[in-house]
């Protein structure tokens, strides 16, 4: 599959299915003129139908993060005020930046720093 993170999201998608156009051109060939396996039986060829459907799927999921991503970005560089972002966006930002709670794995000193992490951002 395809990254390249200067092309578009909808020229990265174009470029993964031409990829699949090649797979689906080698699975024609190989269901026409089978490979026969060691065993003198031919290969299955449906392995090639199921990937085929699975680098779709990983195709579309990519082209929906890469999309997504470069419209937050867009709304980010031209944001006068964090306002023009939807209330859910600043929710789930805020989580994300959250710092985590202390474990109880943690030695004397992490523990120390991520309590007071937690009490700074708790008061802010």
């Amino acid at each position: 599959m395809s990254e390249n993170k200067t092309a578009s999201p909808i020229d990265s998608y174009m470029e993964n299915m031409d990829e699949l156009s090649s797979l689906m051109a080698i699975y024609s060939h190989v269901s026409n003129h089978p490979v026969m396996m060691s065993t003198g039986e031919p290969c299955k060829t449906d392995i090639l139908l199921k990937n085929g459907i699975i680098f779709i799927v990983t195709c579309w999921d990519e082209y929906i993060k890469q999309l997504v991503t470069s419209g937050f970005d867009f709304m980010l560089a031209h944001a006068s005020s964090p306002d023009v972002f939807p209330t859910q966006v600043k929710i789930v930002t805020s989580e994300k930046l959250q710092p985590p709670h202390p474990d109880s794995d943690d030695d004397e000193v992490v523990r120390k720093r991520k309590q007071k992490a937690r009490q700074n951002w708790d008061s802010h």
